[in-house]
């Protein structure tokens, strides 16, 4: 592992109360396992599409407890994932960025928060509300990868597409988001390539990077 940035447990504890209390389906990464209260159908779409599998544990919130205050093992919340319908992803986005991520706001290109965030929260699809530490991130991994290569954001070209590359796009020294990007992506990259679906990162690979 070149970096690791977990959640706290009180962290954790409270944003899977509050998932409980919004009736929201709540999962948690621990290491490198995924771990769910019971198998859904979004479960194993899920993880389907990433080729992963999953654990079944009953009362999530009591076993990631025991889990995180395992004497004997150390353990690392990486992620707590929500999983819901469309048409309600961006309400709780907002909710949870306000009572929780220190009420960022995306279409502020400046990223400021209104006060101490305890987490940052972001969307991956138009189901997944994903929630990680306020220091991890896609632009920090790469930070801290490129910095062992002698290199800084500035060397950097990243592309992305959901809320979840924001900060990476919005860091790198050439931030791309393909056409059919989420419209606060597009807002902070510096080139708009064309859609994933008609080759876009291979579109802007080529152009930017292949013939300069």
């Amino acid at each position: 592992m070149l970096y690791d940035s977990s959640l706290d447990l009180d962290t954790v504890t409270d944003i899977i109360k509050e998932a409980r209390a919004r009736n929201l389906y709540i999962h948690a990464y621990i290491d490198d396992t995924l771990y769910v209260e019971k198998e859904m159908p979004w479960t194993t779409d899920y993880t389907n599409f990433l080729g992963i599998t999953f654990t079944e544990v009953g009362d999530l919130l009591q076993f990631v407890t025991k889990k995180l205050t395992d004497k004997d093992q150390h353990h690392s919340c990486h992620k707590l994932l929500m999983m819901m319908e469309a048409d309600i992803i961006e309400d709780e986005l907002q909710h949870f960025l306000k009572k929780f991520g220190g009420g960022m706001d995306y279409e502020n290109r400046e990223n400021a928060v209104k006060k101490e965030a305890r987490a940052l929260f972001n969307t991956s699809s138009v189901h997944l509300l994903e929630c990680v530490s306020i220091n991890a991130g896609k632009d920090r991994a790469i930070e801290h990868v490129v910095k062992g290569m002698g290199c800084t954001l500035d060397n950097v070209m990243a592309i992305g597409d959901s809320l979840n590359d924001y900060s990476m796009v919005l860091r790198a020294g050439m931030g791309v988001a393909v056409q059919n990007a989420d419209e606060r992506v597009k807002l902070v990259a510096k080139y708009i390539a064309p859609s994933n679906d008609d080759d876009g990162v291979a579109y802007a690979i080529e152009k930017l990077i292949l013939t300069r």
